[in-house]
């Protein structure tokens, strides 16, 4: 079967289905619930963006990322504040909680903008949450303990600045294990990362940039640039195939498996 979302003042950047196929989740102007089967509104909750001055987000800006935890009771999304994020309940919308950024004496009016969030993950256990700003930084934040740690990236061989992952904007986060994390920005790199050690393990070059990262079946990732797409082999973490150029720039390409 095929359907579209009732039209609404809102663009889809972001969408997420529920572990058991019933509920489809999507991120915009504001976050949305529908029935995965009759497209029947469930909830909606107000953006996380209305409490930005108007103007204040620089061109280009991207919808707010979106992430379902691995048992499907909780939802993460950009919140209102530089960095933060907001945890709620899918069942309602209700937020449970904040996460502000870590470090508000950094924050100024003229970074904010860098350090918002772009890129959302949970690990396979539900416990760790990555989270990939703008300005290329990627913290995991522990969701027992509230403890975060911030991973610095080495292409190259040369440590970059600020204890960034990235020199450009995260647009992926894809968690292969419980200690392996992918990574990809408009830096031109994907990253594969020992999450325990807190070290960069591999890092491939993909010209163009990417803006985010797809799960595919058979252990398959594909790295979305802006016309282009790079299918990558996530285990052995190799290039297998550059797709495009595309005509028309690619906003997203989702893989959902319904039941």
């Amino acid at each position: 079967m095929t359907a579209a979302l009732p039209e609404a003042e809102f663009q889809a950047g972001q969408l997420a289905l529920s572990p058991d196929g019933r509920t489809l989740y999507s991120a915009g102007a504001a976050l949305h619930a529908w029935d995965a089967h009759t497209l029947k509104l469930r909830w909606t909750a107000p953006p996380a963006t209305a409490a930005r001055p108007a103007g204040s987000d620089p061109p280009g800006r991207m919808p707010p990322p979106l992430a379902l935890s691995p048992d499907g009771r909780q939802l993460v999304t950009a919140g209102s504040g530089p960095g933060e994020v907001e945890l709620r309940d899918t069942s309602s919308g209700q937020l449970r909680q904040s996460l502000p950024h870590p470090g508000p004496s950094a924050i100024t009016p003229d970074n904010a903008w860098s350090l918002d969030v772009t890129a959302l993950a949970y690990d396979p256990t539900g416990r760790q949450l990555a989270i990939g700003s703008r300005a290329g930084g990627i913290r995991l934040h522990d969701l027992r303990t509230g403890q975060e740690r911030r991973l610095t990236g080495r292409c190259g061989g040369v440590s970059l600045p600020y204890l960034t992952a990235h020199q450009g904007s995260v647009g992926g986060l894809v968690w292969t294990g419980t200690a392996t994390l992918i990574s990809s920005a408009n830096d031109e790199t994907v990253k594969r990362w020992d999450t325990l050690a807190g070290l960069e393990v591999t890092c491939l070059s993909v010209p163009g940039g990417t803006r985010g990262l797809q799960v595919l079946p058979d252990d398959r990732l594909l790295a979305l640039g802006v016309t282009s797409a790079t299918l990558l082999d996530a285990g052995q973490f190799r290039r297998v195939a550059r797709l495009g150029p595309f005509p028309a720039m690619l906003r997203e390409l989702s893989v959902l498996e319904c039941v």
